[in-house]
């Protein structure tokens, strides 16, 4: 894997995004991602939180159940665009905090 450093980044964001058990965006418009995304658990998540496509479940259908990341783990994702992570939380409300490198 390619870490950050190790090759030229126009730029990158950062925020937290508040998942709950309805699917969400992980970006509510298009976002331009040149490398990915990073995404990381919050460590005070009580619940697994669950990265897929816009049909993303937890814990509810192997075929649409979601990579299932535990609190403190955390994944970069190579995508294209952020709009098209979806997360979805076995709990009431987790959090993720995320990268986008652009």
């Amino acid at each position: 894997m390619t870490r950050i450093g190790d090759s030229a980044v126009g730029s990158f964001d950062h925020g937290l995004a508040v998942v709950g058990t309805t699917a969400v965006r992980l970006a509510s418009s298009p976002v331009a991602c040149a490398r990915g995304v990073w995404l990381k658990a919050h460590s005070q998540n009580t619940g697994l939180v669950h990265l897929g496509n816009s049909d993303v479940t937890a814990n509810g259908t192997l075929a649409t159940d979601g990579f299932p990341l535990a609190a403190g783990a955390e994944l970069f994702f190579p995508i294209s665009d952020a709009s098209r992570v979806w997360l979805r939380s076995d709990g009431a409300a987790d959090e993720w905090i995320y990268f986008l490198v652009m």
